[in-house]
């Protein structure tokens, strides 16, 4: 899953800011990452990735800029397509 994330990542132009974990008792070993346009650029996109639960998450927080939502959404669509095996 990591490859894939990573790889769509580099796609979309996105660079790793923050790499740590959410709540260690509800999500035992978890990823946490945080993907910025640029390291000075406002506004983050949030990912999540539970191998123990089977569960991957992109947060999109209203408030955050224009350019998380764009690029939360391809990454999304991007995502889906990798884990698919489409290549619309």
């Amino acid at each position: 899953m990591e490859s894939v994330l990573f790889g769509t990542a580099k796609a979309l132009n996105l660079v790793v800011s923050h790499v740590t974990t959410l709540s260690r008792k509800k999500y035992p070993g978890n990823r946490h990452w945080h993907f910025k346009q640029d390291l000075k650029a406002k506004g983050c996109l949030d990912v999540t990735y539970w191998p123990d639960g089977g569960l991957f998450w992109i947060t999109m927080r209203k408030y955050e800029p224009s350019w998380v939502h764009q690029k939360g959404s391809e990454m999304f669509t991007s995502i889906e397509r990798e884990l698919s095996g489409s290549k619309r």
